[in-house]
């Protein structure tokens, strides 16, 4: 079996990570990052599925940082489907994602200071930002594991399903967003990312020129056509 599987259809690419040996994971990680940034420069690419993240890559942080890299980079929404035991770096990888869904079983942990280290993939900083500054040294002091319902209590996880389906479940809710206008599903996700990071004046400006940009574009009109003629749009992305 590949390292690393990639499929596209439907404006949706499914990049699943497989079960592999230690020494096959700087070549997965970089399988990893090949596949993203593939499915960002494919046009007909709406949406990217992540999956198989409870790998362990501590037998390559270097390769791993490099995939967590062009996850969080990529323009287009992420979505991240996870199974199992996740920690330390596969954590971070899919902290880098914009929507997270977790089997029951899964659990979560930041354990790196047990080992007398600290994340060095965006851990301490897209944790923090997501789930709280509190809760968020408290994972990375304590290297606790966290159940998918306490990683969703808190906003670690966006849902939470049935063990075993969480791919499924993942995979309808990127379907859901590949039907809507890919342009002003990236440029909402610039709003929201860059944003955060502003003061809320410049944020707020950010969205008006964002919006006022999408006013020229095909999807733009074709919504606008469909919402007057009570049809499905049918969207370019242009």
């Amino acid at each position: 079996m590949a390292l690393v599987s990639y499929e596209a259809a439907e404006g949706i690419a499914c990049i699943a990570v497989h079960t592999a040996a230690a020494d096959d994971r700087a070549a997965q990680a970089l399988g990893l990052e090949a596949a993203v940034r593939a499915a960002c420069e494919d046009d007909a690419v709406k949406v990217l599925l992540l999956s198989g993240l409870g790998a362990d890559f501590t037998t390559a942080e270097h390769e791993a940082r490099r995939a967590v890299a062009a996850v969080a980079a990529a323009e287009k929404p992420v979505l991240c489907a996870m199974d199992g035991e996740v920690s330390g770096l596969a954590l971070e990888m899919a902290l880098a994602a914009d929507v997270r869904v977790a089997g029951e079983g899964s659990a979560f942990s930041m354990p790196q200071l047990l080992a007398g280290d600290v994340p060095s993939a965006g851990g301490t900083q897209r944790l923090s930002r997501l789930v709280g500054r509190a809760k968020a040294l408290e994972m990375l002091l304590l290297g606790e594991k966290l159940s998918a319902p306490e990683a969703f209590q808190i906003g670690l996880v966006n849902r939470v399903a049935p063990a075993g389906v969480a791919l499924g479940v993942a995979r309808d809710i990127a379907a859901k967003i590949a039907a809507k206008a890919p342009i002003a599903a990236r440029y909402l996700k610039e709003a929201v990312l860059q944003g955060l990071d502003m003061p809320l004046e410049q944020g707020l400006r950010l969205e008006a020129d964002l919006y006022f940009i999408i006013q020229t574009t095909h999807d733009r009109d074709e919504g606008l056509r469909a919402f007057a003629e009570k049809r499905p749009p049918r969207f370019r992305g242009e």
